[in-house]
């Protein structure tokens, strides 16, 4: 079964894992939440001019997007 890895954070996970300050926690969770569900679907659109259909769409979560094509 192919994966198109799209989207990969990695750098700003072990940032809000370090700071001790609970609104930088959810802002950047939130942040990263938001890449890898919302703003991707959005992003495959305008590039494919098509809907990703949620049964391609295998994870979105922990910074990381697998769809498959």
């Amino acid at each position: 079964m192919p994966y198109l890895y799209a989207l990969s954070i990695k750098a700003i996970q072990s940032y809000i894992f370090r700071t001790n300050k609970l609104k930088e926690i959810i802002g950047g969770s939130e942040i990263i939440e938001q890449c890898c569900t919302t703003e991707f679907k959005k992003w495959y659109k305008d590039i494919t001019i098509s809907t990703l259909n949620e049964s391609d769409f295998i994870m979105g979560a922990a910074g990381n997007v697998r769809i498959r094509i």
